[in-house]
């Protein structure tokens, strides 16, 4: 996550991490977090400057070996019995379909005047109904059919309500139930991934209410249980890593939403090292599991991986790592990270993402004090985006990432006392942004204006 002044990060699976960079005496302007950007303004240039100096003095103290973290610690999953019984669709469809199919019979029979108007579209409401019957009997037997039977009635339940009724409150209490019966159950492994698949979906729906606490607890369990099964750690391999690394990512991202520093860079340390360890193997195995995870499979499947599962993406593992020691102001931290990052993009003109990048490695240098480098990286991400020819997916991150640099540029150099610089990027900023509707940055355009030309007494 770009944390500088005005700052980006690379877009992750579940939309991610949203603790960007503040130097303490900052005041907020605003801060947007959802997929996109996040930049802040700041109310006095000289205490910024006074902050920067203090960077450069100070670095040289700063802690350079992260502390120990304790492994959190899984809670028991909230069991919630849930005996409602709902309309089986099936039969439902089966019996509409024979009363409609007894009503058209009625109908053609009594007005056949009207038979060659009524007959095409009454044979496509009877096909669409039929597919229909099969459609839902697909959903519900296709799906569970590994699990015992009292498990799959609210695993079928749960997916009902997911993703039919749109109700995930609903959806959580049948995912409970079926949770504690796989628990309790002889035949199934804790550490399996049908047990495992429960807890996912079930975390997955927490996250989605806005139960971020709840989320992490089960999410924890099932990083446990594929970990250390029994309480012994295992080597691994396979889709079982695919799943832990990835647990970790999203463990580490609520975390950090949470403010919970050091249980995020425990999870964020441990899923680098993995994919450092072994980037080809748990590439291959990612794509192999994401271009076999369809729409029916999604919808359908409780073992299926959310998307979050399986992209995991070194590159952005790598930035939320970095971003989060930035936040810490451990820039030494930071630094090697995003440089890594950025390597991974050959070559980087090759997209708009390493201008994000750039400009994240400015932030850094920015916090070090060393203005000049931060200006260069800078610079340099701006000759990128202006350079680039993108797709049309892609677009929108091209023109936000310009008008980010071209913002920051003037932040660099309103820290530098280049007040007459600073206007010009900052009107620069504030004229692109109007063209591409980039609201955030023309209101942090104007303000910084109007800043600049109170401060000099205008």
């Amino acid at each position: 996550m770009a944390t500088l002044l005005f700052s980006r990060t690379l877009p992750r699976h579940h939309c991610p991490l949203s603790n960007p960079f503040n130097f303490t005496h900052l005041s907020i302007a605003f801060k947007r977090t959802c997929k996109t950007s996040t930049f802040h303004s700041f109310t006095s240039q000289r205490q910024l400057v006074a902050r920067v100096k203090k960077f450069s003095t100070d670095k040289a103290n700063r802690s350079l070996t992260p502390e120990n973290k304790t492994p959190l610690s899984s809670e028991n999953v909230a069991q919630s019995n849930n005996s409602e019984k709902i309309p089986n669709p099936i039969l439902d469809s089966e019996n509409k379909n024979q009363s409609e199919h007894t009503n058209i019979l009625t109908v053609i029979q009594e007005s056949p005047r009207n038979k060659s108007i009524t007959t095409f579209p009454l044979v496509l409401i009877l096909a669409a109904s039929a597919l229909l019957s099969f459609y839902l009997y697909q959903y519900f037997t296709s799906s569970v059919y590994k699990y015992p039977e009292e498990i799959r009635k609210n695993l079928r339940k749960g997916l009902f309500y997911q993703n039919y009724r749109n109700d995930p409150s609903r959806a959580v209490n049948f995912y409970q139930t079926a949770l504690t019966q796989a628990f309790n159950h002889k035949q199934l492994d804790n550490a399996s991934p049908e047990v495992t698949g429960i807890m996912i979906q079930l975390g997955g729906l927490y996250e989605e209410l806005g139960r971020t606490r709840d989320a992490i607890d089960v999410f924890t369990m099932a990083y446990d249980a594929i970990s250390t099964p029994d309480n012994v750690p295992i080597k691994l391999d396979g889709e079982n890593k695919i799943r832990l690394i990835a647990l970790a990512q999203k463990l580490g991202d609520l975390h950090q939403s949470l403010k919970q520093n050091e249980q995020a860079e425990k999870y964020y340390v441990w899923s680098v090292e993995q994919l450092l360890q072994s980037q080809a193997e748990t590439a291959q195995l990612s794509q192999h599991k994401n271009d076999q995870s369809g729409i029916f499979s999604k919808r359908h499947d409780i073992n299926a991986f959310p998307s979050w599962l399986t992209l995991t993406d070194l590159g952005a593992s790598l930035e939320a790592l970095a971003s989060l020691y930035s936040s810490q102001h451990k820039y030494a931290y930071a630094l090697p990270l995003y440089l890594r990052a950025l390597s991974l993009i050959n070559p980087p003109e090759s997209s708009c993402h390493s201008a994000v990048l750039m400009n994240n490695i400015a932030e850094v240098f920015t916090g070090m004090g060393n203005l000049e480098e931060a200006q260069g990286w800078a610079e340099r991400g701006l000759k990128l985006v202006e350079n680039f020819r993108p797709k049309k997916k892609v677009m929108k991150e091209c023109d936000e990432s310009c008008g980010v640099l071209l913002f920051n540029l003037g932040m660099i150099s309103e820290l530098s006392g280049n007040f007459t610089k600073a206007s010009e990027y900052y009107e620069k900023a504030r004229l692109f942004a109007k063209r591409i509707n980039f609201a955030d940055c023309v209101t942090e355009a104007d303000l910084a204006i109007q800043r600049i030309n109170e401060g000099e007494g205008k």
